[in-house]
């Protein structure tokens, strides 16, 4: 019987825009869709259990900063500078070796 149950796979697989944006502390999976606004967080184990669904998020920096006020990130894959930002960071750091 088919199921509307969302799972990780079902998630990173909904668009190219879902992506993977770390595990918390209590090593909850976090998965992002930029375009629908849309965050899903996984329980801690294999269930396919998802514990939180935050809609409409207005920056993912807020959400960045909530988890790490109150659980901390194990792995973040979260940067928020731009890309000039992180091309004149490149540059700096190959002049400087």
């Amino acid at each position: 019987m088919p199921t509307n149950t969302l799972s990780r796979d079902k998630i990173r697989g909904t668009t190219t825009d879902t992506s993977y944006l770390g595990t918390d502390a209590r090593g909850r999976e976090h998965h992002w869709n930029g375009v629908r606004r849309i965050l899903w967080v996984f329980a801690s184990d294999d269930r396919e259990e998802i514990v939180h669904v935050q809609r409409d998020l207005s920056h993912l920096g807020h959400w960045v900063e909530f988890v790490a006020e109150h659980w901390d990130w194990d792995d973040l894959q979260y940067d928020d500078r731009t890309l000039a930002e992180l091309a004149d960071e490149l540059v700096a750091h190959a002049e400087a070796a």
